[in-house]
């Protein structure tokens, strides 16, 4: 299939359940991208270099502040690819005073001294020492930007009445129950969901 349409490629190696195929350019490595997708095979890639965005920590502004606001800044500076978004704290999810940009003129950064009217600094993002996993199909070794594997979960929206009181919480339904984060079993009596489990954000708020 693959030589059929002119993709060439280095390599291939079975990984369990899964082939890996190294291929020898950035074009034959788009080119399968392309391919794959349009057959609506189930596959996940890893970014080449060349488009990995530079990440720098913005420090000095206010949790309260909107993103969109401070892109617009960035882009008004110069920025014109920034992407922004707030970091929060990683096991109760709450926002924090620190927002991440990715920008390929990462070097132009060093020319903004103030967003907001407020002065700010920017640092490079440390690597995390936990490998990353996919929020798409829970797998390690890949993240969700790249994945074309099929979900294993979606958000629904339910109520739980706990002493007469209704409270909002978030369900994670699963194809399979096995992910080692989640726990918690509930019983719910909408006929279309059965045992689920819930995952620890909302439970102890």
């Amino acid at each position: 299939m693959i030589n059929n349409k002119g993709i060439q490629f280095s390599k291939a190696r079975t990984a369990g359940n899964s082939v890996k195929v190294f291929t020898n350019t950035p074009a034959d490595y788009r080119q399968l991208v392309t391919l794959l997708d349009s057959m609506k095979r189930p596959f996940f890639t890893y970014q080449l270099k060349e488009d990995k965005l530079d990440q720098r920590v913005i420090r000095g502004l206010t949790r309260e502040m909107a993103t969109e606001d401070i892109r617009e800044d960035l882009v008004s500076q110069g920025i014109a690819d920034a992407e922004v978004q707030q970091m929060k704290t990683r096991n109760t999810k709450q926002p924090l005073p620190l927002f991440l940009v990715k920008t390929r003129m990462a070097e132009k950064l060093q020319e903004v001294q103030r967003l907001a009217m407020l002065t700010v600094s920017f640092e490079k993002k440390t690597r995390s020492t936990e490998p990353s996993q996919c929020y798409r199909c829970q797998r390690y070794g890949h993240t969700q930007r790249n994945c074309c594997l099929a979900e294993r979960f979606k958000s629904v929206n339910y109520l739980e009445f706990v002493n007469g009181l209704s409270v909002p919480i978030i369900i994670n339904i699963l194809a399979t129950l096995e992910n080692q984060h989640l726990f918690n079993l509930l019983r719910f009596t909408d006929p279309q969901v059965h045992f689920y489990k819930l995952s620890n954000s909302g439970i102890n708020s």
